[in-house]
């Protein structure tokens, strides 16, 4: 099996397709009016369905999008975009994997040379790095606690090679509202700046 990391393009046919795999085949959801038009999120629309809709997909931004290839399909992917002129970088944007590939291709968002590091590779000279975890499900809460508690091992892959880069974040016990809803933030200090966390993350949170 050869599983690769590569920059991509978020508005390509391929990543229409893997967006509609998940809306679909993943989530079981048969309205795809979400994928041909912009429409309003439902009281029935699942949450990864309205992510990866169109309406959602246009407001995102990236400015780098990664994918984890399996055998050259597309398995997985994974979003960054700065901040605050280029000083902070959010990681892990959307990122997901599809259901028919988890069992081989977990925590590539976090290995060695995987997404998160590809995407570190690709920009220099920033102040901090950071991912928000909006915990919308109990596996999702489950984790924040341990991340909170600096016990990152309730990340589930294959393997261990995933956590050395994981234990070089941090993450403070209580969310921030990020986009309207209550994230954690998990944040890296990348090089020495007079930037303090408290001042990172009043540039990222939500304003009154």
């Amino acid at each position: 099996m050869n599983i690769t990391v590569k920059q991509i393009d978020p508005f390509s046919e391929q990543v229409y397709n893997f967006r509609k795999e998940i809306i679909t085949v993943d989530e079981n959801f048969s309205d795809t009016t979400c994928l041909k038009q912009n429409v309003d999120r439902a009281p029935n629309m699942p949450e990864e369905v309205w992510k990866f809709s169109t309406c959602k997909w246009r407001k995102i931004g990236f400015s780098q999008l990664h994918g984890v290839f399996v055998n050259e399909e597309l398995a997985g992917i994974s979003g960054s975009r700065l901040f605050e002129n280029g000083r902070l970088l959010r990681l892990g944007m959307h990122y997901y994997v599809l259901k028919r590939f988890r069992k081989d291709c977990r925590s590539w968002l976090w290995k060695p040379t995987g997404m998160i590091e590809t995407a570190l590779d690709n920009f220099v000279d920033i102040d901090y790095s950071f991912v928000t975890i909006y915990p919308h499900n109990s596996r999702l809460k489950r984790w924040c606690e341990a991340l909170t508690r600096g016990k990152r091992y309730g990340q589930i892959g294959n393997g261990n090679s995933h956590l050395n880069l994981l234990r070089s974040y941090s993450m403070k016990d209580k969310p921030i509202y990020f986009h309207g809803v209550p994230q954690y933030v998990l944040y890296r200090q990348e090089k020495h700046t007079d930037m303090s966390y408290d001042e990172m993350i009043s540039i990222i949170q939500d304003k009154e």
